[in-house]
């Protein structure tokens, strides 16, 4: 089962550029999930959009998202050996 995330709390948002600079957006809400229109199919046209908190709206690309968290959280990542058990 999938659980939902709280879209009343705020996040700090790790997302990859296409030249593969990491793009923090801080403190954000998640408002919902837009398609562009006309591409029903192709995964590239979801994106998700992000309120800041100056209110200002910004859209991000569903895939480009690698992680997120609670503001002021620094993720911490655990490398695991190949052939190791998730």
């Amino acid at each position: 089962t999938r659980d939902a995330v709280e879209t009343n709390k705020r996040y700090d948002v790790y997302c990859t550029e296409r030249n593969q600079n990491l793009v923090v957006y801080r403190n954000v809400l998640f408002k919902g999930l837009r398609r562009l229109s006309g591409e029903d199919s192709d995964l590239v046209a979801d994106f998700i959009e992000l309120e800041q908190a100056d209110g200002k709206q910004v859209f991000v690309a569903k895939y480009s998202v690698i992680r997120f968290c609670e503001p002021g959280v620094t993720p911490k990542l655990e490398i695991l050996p190949p052939g190791t058990p998730k």
